[in-house]
């Protein structure tokens, strides 16, 4: 599965660019042209997702908990299979101790007309409101199923569990590649991507100098971690009203 995805991958980031009659001088040029598409094309989804919102589609408040959150290409990915629960029935529930077996029908269409039920296995532990369903797509996607929301509500779950709420699917985080600097000629380089520049060449010059000694080694590794600590705390005082959010719903 890796293998192919990874081939797939790669297919679409090319796609348009190169092809079988591509010389390595040509493949150069639009690897750059390719990689320079992809960024904007990022940057412009990052500034969709804060500025554009998908409205809702139903009345959970999971939704709107995920709306918040979420980018706005996940967001639709949780959308569809939220509402594909109306294809999805319950056909028995069996307990044991803490955990509860599902069985559900799911109206898988095939063809032009044809459509078939397929059975999926569902198992939701009642203490931790964990959830499994035999299809995996949350362990592939990240993306809980249609499967696995149904019997989170019939559970009384309202909102997502934060265990299946994924903070690399969020729009508040910051990659820290958008913060290296992009050489490309005529591309503007923020202030922000300067400072980070600035900091990884002298952090470097750190790390070649206290890596030859322990007492300079221990005392750069106190140095950083109380950095880090009290820039962390500053930074959740100063949190944006999305985090907030992010806190309260969890709760």
């Amino acid at each position: 599965m890796s293998t192919t995805q990874r081939s797939e991958s790669m297919h679409a980031f090319f796609d348009g660019y190169v092809n079988s009659k591509t010389t390595l001088k040509q493949f150069v040029e639009q690897y750059d042209n390719a990689l320079r598409n992809n960024v904007e094309k990022e940057y412009q989804a990052d500034f969709d997702s804060f500025h554009k919102q998908v409205p809702c589609a139903t009345f959970y408040e999971m939704e709107k908990q995920i709306q918040s959150l979420y980018t706005t290409a996940k967001f639709k990915e949780f959308q569809t299979e939220l509402t594909g629960m109306m294809y999805c029935g319950i056909k028995s529930v069996a307990k044991s101790a803490n955990v509860s077996q599902y069985v559900l029908d799911e109206d898988v269409v095939f063809g032009e007309d044809g459509m078939k039920k397929v059975a999926f296995n569902v198992y939701f532990d009642d203490c931790s409101s964990e959830v499994r369903c035999t299809c995996f797509r949350f362990e592939f996607r990240g993306i809980l199923c249609r499967h696995a929301i149904t019997v989170l509500i019939r559970n009384g779950q309202s909102l997502l569990p934060s265990h299946y709420v994924f903070r690399r699917w969020r729009k508040d985080v910051r990659r820290c590649h958008t913060r290296v600097k992009i050489n490309y000629e005529g591309w503007i380089i923020t202030s922000e991507q300067r400072r980070y520049d600035n900091l990884c060449n002298l952090f470097t010059k750190v790390a070649d100098l206290a890596a030859d000694n322990d007492d300079n080694y221990g005392s750069v590794m106190k140095w950083i971690e109380d950095a880090v600590k009290n820039m962390s705390t500053n930074r959740v005082i100063g949190s944006s009203s999305t985090t907030n959010i992010f806190s309260n719903e969890l709760k």
